[in-house]
């Protein structure tokens, strides 16, 4: 949206892109108990928090065709845990003061007839500044730093790292090739096969022909990747029905 209204209007665009390093497993837990009490959670659940951090730990073993050998257990002093319902929503609060400071620089993007600038967008670890210029931009990444390197522990990766693109070269964000815009060729070529992919595989699997048709016309399993690009034709989408 934000790169074809710049296209249309003419205007300059400076835009980086930010992976944070490990970043579930970097961030500082007392960071995540006060950014609670920042933003003004109960004192009963952060005090909860707080001693429930206290007893995470986690069984290292080493499977062999024998038996498990357990070595012994670990405590986790920093990071949270993946695949709970609770941590994402932990994450994002550690990063919520991020967003808050850079929409404070008043600096992004300014959309044709909208009031407010677009001067960030963050979906979990992965961070997406926009501005005006390329001072902005610098402003924008400074504060950036600044704060990724107050909470001790977040890191952006170092290898990583890219100063400019190319003419022709793209970065991934949020599974989708950016630049100037989307390659919207290469997003419907990727769908197309990342559907074919899944039916195949619903196919092939033990489920009996209901579970099979649920699974490919109405499930989690397959449904998403329709949904996935709004501009994908229906005329395509129907190809692979």
């Amino acid at each position: 949206m934000i790169a074809e209204d710049c296209k249309r209007q003419k205007k300059d665009l400076s835009i980086a892109w930010i992976d944070y390093k490990k970043a579930y497993d970097s961030v500082p837990h007392s960071w995540i108990i006060k950014s609670l009490e920042i933003i003004g959670i109960s004192n009963v659940l952060v005090k909860m928090l707080k001693t429930t951090m206290t007893k995470w730990e986690t069984q290292l073993i080493i499977p062999n065709q024998e038996k498990v050998k357990k070595i012994g257990k670990v405590r986790i002093r920093r990071g949270i845990f993946q695949g709970d319902s609770p941590s994402p929503i932990l994450f994002c609060i550690a990063m919520a003061p991020l967003t808050y400071e850079l929409n404070r620089l008043n600096c992004g993007y300014q959309i044709k007839n909208e009031n407010a600038k677009v001067g960030n967008l963050l979906y979990m670890d992965d961070l997406k500044i926009f501005g005006k210029n390329e001072q902005q931009l610098k402003k924008e990444m400074k504060v950036t730093q600044t704060y990724s390197t107050d909470i001790e522990g977040i890191e952006v990766g170092g290898s990583d790292l890219i100063k400019e693109l190319g003419e022709n070269e793209t970065y991934k964000y949020l599974g989708m090739n950016e630049s100037r815009g989307i390659d919207e060729t290469q997003v419907k070529d990727r769908l197309r096969r990342e559907y074919i992919r899944r039916i195949r595989k619903v196919l092939k699997s033990e489920l009996n022909s209901r579970n099979k048709m649920l699974a490919i016309g109405e499930s989690s399993t397959c449904a998403p990747v329709q949904l996935w690009s709004s501009k994908l034709e229906d005329k395509e989408i129907r190809k692979y029905r």
